[in-house]
């Protein structure tokens, strides 16, 4: 702002608050007069724990064997870890990481891969319990191929929650591989009824199936479309 709206008010006493890096935050009050300097604000990182547990849903057993990739998203490293880690045998991870949004992926041999976002409130613990089940998608010759079609209801383009699952695993696959690069999507219909409805139908499916991947990818959240975690839970 225009600081000369603050020193025709000299004694005026301002809060001045600041952040950096995304959980780097800081507050300091300063007595407004003609000429000041710059203000100085210490700044303090704000910290929460994050504890993670990842588990089969049909058995409700832990998962070995699982991986997770830390998004990046610009902030300082200090607030959001970056790399992958590898969790305990018993799929466990109890991290101290910056206040506000982190997003990862998990991945684990044979299961599905999924995409999370949670916020870390400062100073507690958020307790995260992410089920994971059978891979119904897998990668090859450049391709990510699905065992199970992508369902909408009856002359609707409203995706079946089921199939929301295999989406957040195509988007967890994009994101894990970026090479992929460009996807097309193409949506189809039965050959029943008019053919003009279901040319129009199917372009209407594919573009459902567009977005519910962009709120994955973007952090929007297939986990808004119905329960549980992932995709922005």
């Amino acid at each position: 702002s225009d600081p000369s709206l603050f020193v025709s008010n000299p004694g005026r006493t301002l809060q001045v608050t600041a952040s950096y890096g995304g959980c780097y935050r800081g507050s300091t009050e300063v007595l407004v007069a003609p000429g000041m300097p710059a203000v100085s604000v210490p700044l303090q990182a704000e910290l929460g724990t994050l504890r993670l547990s990842v588990f089969d849903r049909r058995t409700e057993a832990p998962v070995p064997g699982v991986k997770l990739h830390w998004r990046p998203d610009g902030q300082d490293p200090f607030c959001h870890p970056q790399g992958v880690e590898a969790l305990s045998d018993r799929g466990a991870l109890i991290q101290t990481v910056g206040a506000g949004s982190l997003a990862w992926i998990v991945e684990a041999p044979g299961m599905g891969p999924r995409v999370v976002s949670t916020g870390i409130e400062a100073g507690r613990t958020t307790k995260v319990d992410l089920p994971l089940w059978p891979a119904r998608t897998r990668l090859a010759g450049g391709r990510i191929l699905l065992s199970d079609p992508i369902w909408f209801h009856y002359e609707s383009f409203a995706i079946e929650p089921d199939s929301l699952e295999v989406l957040e695993e195509v988007a967890a696959r994009l994101l894990l591989h970026p090479e992929l690069g460009r996807v097309q999507v193409v949506g189809h219909t039965d050959d029943q009824g008019d053919e003009s409805f279901n040319m129009a139908l199917s372009i209407r499916r594919a573009q459902a199936a567009v977005d519910a991947l962009v709120a994955c990818l973007f952090g929007g959240g297939i986990g808004n479309m119905r329960e549980g975690n992932g995709c922005g839970r």
